[in-house]
């Protein structure tokens, strides 16, 4: 055989080599763009109020309606963050610059349809702060 003969199955033997590692390769990728920057974010934080909480106020046993409620940020019918309400009624978290719908959950109290959703705009590096008012209708 020639020099040029062996060349040639060299590298002819050298992509049949590296064409299913390429292939393979191609395969796990994720498709996603390394170069694109992740969304840009703004922070919400707030406060959620629910009361009276007694027919009578101030309450002589007062009940903490706070604990196991959580703020759900919505977008498009789609849950984007849930953000847990402390025992005082406070909450914050990150999302995504855009428009968004909050809601409580969950929320059993007769106000809750009355208060909400209440929708916001969340702006790129800034703070949006948002109360949330629920009137639970004890009087």
């Amino acid at each position: 055989m020639s020099g040029a003969t062996d060349r040639r199955i060299k590298r002819l033997a050298l992509v049949f080599i590296l064409m299913p590692a390429l292939m393979a390769l191609a395969a796990c990728s994720s498709g996603a763009d390394p170069t694109s920057t992740p969304p840009a974010e703004g922070a919400i934080s707030g406060t959620l109020s629910i009361g009276p909480l007694c027919p009578v106020e101030p309450c002589s046993n007062p009940i903490n309606p706070y604990p196991g409620l959580q703020v759900a940020i919505v977008r498009n019918d789609e849950v984007v963050a849930l953000l847990d309400v402390n025992e005082d009624g406070a909450f914050s978290g990150l999302v995504p610059a855009g428009e968004y719908q909050l809601n409580v959950q969950p929320c059993e109290f007769l106000g809750c349809r009355f208060s909400l959703p209440v929708s916001i705009i969340v702006i790129e590096g800034q703070a949006t702060r948002v109360d949330i008012d629920i009137d639970t209708g004890i009087r």
